[in-house]
């Protein structure tokens, strides 16, 4: 590599294996009752069987006013911007039923949704699935997820043109899958031996790094290696290595990838949470109820540093500047593949 194009690749570290680094792994579930980390506000949204199901980084959030079930009749999915109270519907698409199923939300405003398709029926459930963009309120078809006999669902995309979801395992290929929209290819998530019978992508964030479940269990998949990673969760992952995670004493609870270490999410005002999205700045917003109020909506902000947090600092600005070489070089930048090179980057396939 010529000095000018060293000097362009930058100094990033030795080896990448995967964006976040599995450094120690211990039972989630030993989390203790210790103060939470975070302040709560409450919201009253408009419709009472809400249940939110993404958050960007700009405290915009995006849910459904059902719990996505083509066989009823339901207000559309909404996006309401936590800053100014602003509360958008998303139009639904299919004429059959006034539907739509939104799943997630990215830095542009740009959300994932279905609709009941033209030809729906209660005995053949059909989905097209659309992209709105806040923004200009545009509506766009998604029209690599499949056919009416090949059906694809997005349940997450993020900031760098990746989604990721899941197929119906009667159609296509069966698991879940991670979609490139800049190069246009499919990549199915089959697990560490390629032998899968079930899968599904719960998270992703910019780095590539994907919470998966693979015949139930959980993993972490680095898109842009190809590694998978046992884990003992799975869920909603942020750029910080945070997974947001349902534990078995029916409560919820962030989870460090590196350190092993969860931090509870528990209300003060003693409600009941349903945690399902958190963002970059480790916001975590979802489902409520508590006797007496009109609630049904929370928002947990971190009111200091989370354990570990400067660790997950450190990782993002070790770790960022190294995808943006893998990204590159999986797209055939020939100064990306020297960088990677030279950094040895594990890059099967690409290298």
């Amino acid at each position: 590599m010529t000095n000018a194009n060293r000097e362009r690749c930058g100094r990033f570290g030795s080896t990448v294996l995967l964006a976040i680094a599995v450094l120690a792994v211990t039972d989630p579930a030993a989390a203790t009752d210790t103060p939470s980390s975070f302040s709560f506000s409450y919201l009253t949204l408009p419709s009472d069987a809400m249940s939110i199901t993404g958050i960007n980084d700009q405290g915009q959030i995006v849910g459904t006013t059902s719990s996505c079930n083509l066989a009823t009749t339901s207000p559309p999915s909404f996006i309401y911007d936590l800053t100014t109270g602003q509360y958008t519907e998303i139009p639904p698409q299919g004429p059959v039923r006034p539907y739509t199923c939104a799943t997630a939300i990215n830095n542009a405003g740009v959300v994932p949704f279905s609709s009941a398709d033209a030809g729906f029926t209660a005995a053949e459930v059909e989905l097209d699935n659309y992209l709105y963009t806040l923004g200009n309120g545009s509506v766009s078809t998604l029209a690599f997820l499949g056919t009416a006999s090949c059906q694809y669902s997005v349940a997450v995309l993020n900031n760098a043109g990746l989604f990721g979801g899941f197929s119906s395992p009667d159609t296509c290929i069966g698991v879940g899958f991670i979609y490139n929209s800049f190069k246009q290819t499919y990549r199915a998530i089959d697990g560490p031996g390629h032998n899968a019978e079930t899968s599904s992508v719960v998270g992703l964030n910019d780095f590539g790094l994907a919470s998966v479940s693979i015949n139930y269990q959980p993993y972490l998949y680095q898109y842009y290696s190809g590694k998978y990673v046992s884990v003992p969760v799975a869920g909603r992952v942020n750029n910080s290595g945070w997974i947001l995670y349902y534990a078995a004493t029916a409560s919820y609870a962030l989870y460090d990838v590196s350190s092993g270490q969860s931090v509870p999410i528990v209300d003060p005002a003693g409600g009941t949470l349903m945690p399902t999205a958190l963002n970059n700045n480790n916001v975590v917003v979802g489902g409520y109820s508590r006797s007496g109020t009109s609630y049904n909506a929370f928002v947990a902000t971190p009111t200091a540093l989370l354990p570990q947090s400067k660790k997950a600092v450190a990782r993002v600005l070790w770790h960022d500047p190294a995808t943006g070489v893998m990204r590159h070089a999986d797209a055939g930048y020939e100064i990306a593949k020297e960088c990677a090179r030279e950094h040895k980057l594990d890059l099967p396939g690409v290298l």
